[in-house]
């Protein structure tokens, strides 16, 4: 989809929360869903769910748009996302970020993290 309008993605940041350990060759149910977008990126979420119903991990990535706007991909995913209808009319500017949602706090912080590490490598790189 993001190759049709001339883009690409690479993964940006990513962290991850531990709940409980997780065993090797454990089976999970993975749900992502996206958390949060700004002119250049896209935040998901993944939730490890165990088969007894219970959050092992929760990670959040950062997904680096490139050669377009995150603010085009997620005008397309939300016409196609069929709660949601938009059929009818194009999404405008203004309806696009009625449909946005706030800044979760995990986003946040892993905003928080990626803006030290780059502090810091380029601190070294300087040294």
């Amino acid at each position: 989809m993001i190759k049709s309008i001339g883009g690409g993605i690479v993964q940006g940041a990513a962290t991850i929360r531990y709940r409980k350990f997780i065993k090797p060759y454990s089976l999970f149910d993975i749900t992502s869903k996206i958390v949060y977008w700004d002119a250049q990126s896209i935040y998901m979420e993944s939730r490890f769910v165990g088969k007894d119903g219970f959050v092992h991990a929760i990670a959040i990535c950062k997904q680096r748009v490139i050669d377009c706007s995150a603010d085009d991909v997620m005008e397309i995913l939300l016409k196609e996302t069929p709660t949601i209808d938009t059929s009818t009319e194009k999404l405008e500017n203004g309806d696009l970020i009625k449909l946005k949602p706030e800044m979760p706090l995990e986003v946040r912080n892993l905003l928080r993290i990626n803006v030290f590490n780059n502090f810091f490598n380029s601190f070294l790189r300087y040294k």
